[in-house]
């Protein structure tokens, strides 16, 4: 579905109930303000994951799990558009909520 009509302002309303992403091994949904991630933790720093270091990616498929384990923060996007305080602690039922979906 493209979204870009709802973004930019030139259709109403929702386009799902859930939105869902995924870069495997990761994966996220959104509903209403509430974005749930799942995600691989790792132990690589900050500069062995970004574009500046992406020839360092492994030549073959991520692990669909993590030997660093995993982690599932949610954010409330209707505090902030970017996605930067974990709020998973405060509303356990949002997760569990969500968490089915995934």
């Amino acid at each position: 579905m493209n979204l870009l009509p709802y973004l930019r302002g030139e259709v109403g309303g929702v386009p799902h109930d859930y939105l869902f992403w995924r870069t495997k091994p990761n994966i996220a949904v959104r509903s209403g303000t509430w974005q749930l991630r799942k995600v691989n933790q790792t132990d690589l720093d900050v500069n062995s994951v970004t574009d500046v270091a992406a020839n360092r990616h492994p030549r073959k498929a991520w692990p669909q799990d993590s030997p660093d384990g995993q982690m599932t923060p949610l954010y409330d996007l209707s505090v902030a558009l970017v996605a930067s305080t974990n709020v998973a602690r405060e509303h356990p039922e949002v997760v569990q909520e969500l968490g089915v979906v995934l």
